[in-house]
């Protein structure tokens, strides 16, 4: 798309305040709806991929020159990222949100190992500082004295989510030599979401509530319409040769964007100093990742 930047920093600062906003949004429109998740987040997926299409119109003339490499990559990502999602709602279920959050800030470590072994990333000190404040920055804002005495089986398939979820980042950023972003991103969304309906059909005999027309299902649309720029920022960044040890670390400060707005718009406000103080560390750990090497 010849409107975005060709700052790969500049595409994930993009994507990180549409994915806070949208998650903020999202949050509120399921407020008071009985809905299972999974079901929410096949129908997100779903019109995501379709309000994607118009993205992708000049792209469509490339899908006869599809290789092999290609096409196992695109599938390959879709699959990842059908087992995270499954994963992630699993573990979701017998953890708390909080608890959750932090697990989730694992995939810090996960992009680390993977752009290094994946694409021969150089693991530089800036790098290693950089995530490390990320990652305690989210601790310091979702640690709880009750987390390391819980922890079971369902602790175990949020870890695996997290990896499979990196594992899924990887794959992204290895078909972005091969295709454009906007094509990607359709398939990216629509084929994960045919399959959650395929493999996981009992959860979506009631969702009722989002297919009837009202303040809640236009909302639903209007955040998916907004979202379709996140995923594009992202691939794009890649497509730029952005590291994806530097991305996915990166892309973990949107939990911090979460929380604020949270506390701005939904009045969030407990544990206000320890989420300013995370914030604080998590920026600056972010500041770090782009210095390139220059405060070391």
């Amino acid at each position: 798309m010849e409107f975005l930047t060709n700052d790969w920093f500049t595409l994930i600062v993009i994507a990180v305040m549409i994915l806070s906003l949208s998650r903020i949004l999202q949050k509120f429109l399921l407020t008071g709806l009985e809905i299972h998740p999974m079901a929410f987040s096949m129908i997100y997926q779903l019109l995501v991929g379709l309000f994607s299409l118009p993205l992708a119109y000049k792209s469509f003339h490339t899908l006869g020159t599809f290789d092999a490499k290609m096409i196992t990559l695109t599938l390959l990502s879709c699959f990842l990222y059908f087992g995270a999602n499954l994963l992630f709602f699993v573990a979701l279920k017998k953890i708390d949100a909080s608890e959750m959050a932090l697990i989730t800030a694992l995939q810090i470590i996960w992009y680390l190992i993977l752009g290094v072994c994946f694409f021969s990333e150089h693991l530089t000190v800036y790098k290693l500082v950089g995530a490390s404040l990320i990652f305690l920055g989210l601790a310091v804002v979702y640690y709880s004295k009750q987390f390391f005495t819980r922890i079971n089986l369902h602790y175990l398939i949020g870890i695996l989510s997290t990896i499979v979820f990196a594992l899924a980042g990887t794959a992204d950023k290895a078909a972005m030599k091969y295709i454009d972003p906007s094509l990607y991103q359709v398939f990216g969304f629509i084929i994960p979401a045919l399959l959650t309906f395929i493999f996981v059909p009992k959860k979506y005999l009631d969702i009722r509530p989002l297919l009837k027309w009202n303040k809640k299902t236009s909302l639903l649309v209007a955040i998916s319409a907004f979202y379709i720029f996140a995923p594009l920022c992202i691939n794009t960044a890649y497509k730029l040769e952005a590291d994806a040890s530097k991305v996915g670390p990166l892309m973990q400060t949107s939990t911090i964007i979460i929380v604020l707005l949270g506390i701005i718009f939904l009045k969030e406000k407990d544990n206000i100093f320890r989420k300013v103080v995370g914030s604080i560390i998590v920026l600056l750990g972010a500041v770090i990742l782009k210095a390139n090497g220059w405060f070391f």
